[in-house]
C-alpha cells in the first residue's frame, strides 16, 4: 500500500521543488490490524504511521510542546517510551525530520520506576520513603532508575548524534517530550532528560495548563493523531469484510433472540394446553 505526503516546497537553482515522503506498507501488516479488529468486534477508523500521527497531533496543539521563547529552528524530540523499546520522533518546522526505533525500553523495570514520583524533597532523585516502602527498597528504587536512565541516554544520544550529522537538522536546540508509558513516570522522565542534557515540555491539551497535565493525553498520543489527518492506508475491500461480518453477527444475534422468545412462548402455549388438558380431565 503506497501513499505520499508533501513535507516543504523550496527553490533549487531557480526551479521550485517538492520534498515529498512516500511511504510503503506491507499489505499484510494492514490486514492483520483488520484481522485483530475482527477479532475484538470494532471497526478501524484509521491506520497511520506513528511518525505522521504524531505531527497532526502536535499541529493542532503546538503549545503542547512548543513556547514562544524557544530559539528558532529548535528540535522537539517525542520519546514514546514503552516496554519493549523506545521511539524517538524529531519534528522541526512542522516537519517530520527522523524517527527511530530503538530496543531499549522500560522493559521489566517499569514496576519498579513507578514508585517514583515528583517530589524532590528528599533529595534522592525524585524518590521518597513512602508508608509501604522502607529504605532499602528506595534504594533499590534509585540504583534501578539510575540503570534504565544510563542505559536509554546512550542510546538516545547515538540517536542524536546521527540527527545533528544530517545537513541542515541539526543546527539548533532540542526540546524533548515523553509519552506512552513515560507519562506515569514523572520523576524518571526528568531524570532521564536531565542526563540527556535537554529542556523537558509535559503533555497536555489544548487550553490547560503543563502543571494540570492529563497523563491519558500523552499515554494516547499517536492514537489521537491518527484520527487527524491520516495517510491512506486504510483498506476499503477489509473494511466492507469487516463490515460484512459485523452485519452478519448483529443478524444472527437478532435471529438468536427470535428464537429464544419463539422457544420460550411455545413452551409456554405447551404448558397453558397441558392445564387445560388437566382441568378438562379432573
Amino acid at each position: 500500500k503506497l501513499d505520499y505526503s508533501v513535507q516543504e516546497q523550496f527553490e533549487e537553482n531557480g526551479t521550485k521543488m517538492l520534498r515529498i515522503q512516500i511511504n510503503a506498507v506491507p499489505k499484510p501488516l494492514i490486514a492483520s490490524y483488520y484481522e485483530l479488529a475482527k477479532m475484538m468486534e470494532i471497526g478501524i477508523e484509521a491506520v497511520d504511521l506513528s511518525g505522521n500521527s504524531l505531527l497532526q497531533a502536535v499541529g493542532v496543539n503546538p503549545d503542547m510542546i512548543m513556547s514562544e521563547e524557544d530559539e528558532e529552528g529548535s528540535t522537539y524530540l517525542i520519546a514514546n517510551l514503552y516496554s519493549g523499546g523506545t521511539q524517538l520522533t524529531f519534528i522541526k518546522d512542522g516537519t517530520v525530520r527522523l524517527q527511530r526505533t530503538i530496543s531499549n525500553g522500560l522493559g521489566d523495570s517499569f514496576d519498579t520506576l513507578m514508585l517514583a514520583n515528583a517530589d524532590r524533597s528528599s533529595g534522592i532523585l525524585g524518590y521518597v520513603l513512602s508508608a509501604d516502602m522502607d529504605r532499602e527498597e528506595m534504594e533499590r528504587a534509585t540504583e534501578v532508575a539510575n540503570a534504565k536512565a544510563a542505559e536509554l541516554t546512550a542510546a538516545i544520544n547515538r540517536i542524536i548524534e546521527y540527527y545533528y550529522s544530517v545537513e541542515g537538522y541539526g543546527n539548533g536546540k532540542i526540546y524533548g517530550t515523553a509519552i506512552g508509558q513515560g507519562v506515569l513516570l514523572p520523576a524518571f522522565v526528568s531524570l532521564l532528560f536531565k542526563e540527556l542534557d535537554m529542556e523537558l515540555r509535559t503533555t497536555h491539551r489544548i487550553g490547560a495548563n503543563a502543571e494540570d497535565a492529563d497523563k491519558e493525553y500523552g499515554l494516547y498520543l499517536p492514537c489521537i493523531g491518527a484520527c487527524l489527518h491520516p495517510l491512506n492506508l486504510t483498506d476499503r475491500a477489509l473494511s466492507m469484510t469487516l463490515e460484512n461480518i459485523c452485519a452478519k453477527r448483529r443478524w444472527l444475534e437478532r435471529a438468536a433472540i427470535v428464537k429464544r422468545n419463539f422457544i420460550i412462548l411455545a413452551g409456554a402455549a405447551i404448558f397453558a394446553v397441558c392445564v387445560l388438558v388437566s382441568a378438562l380431565m379432573a
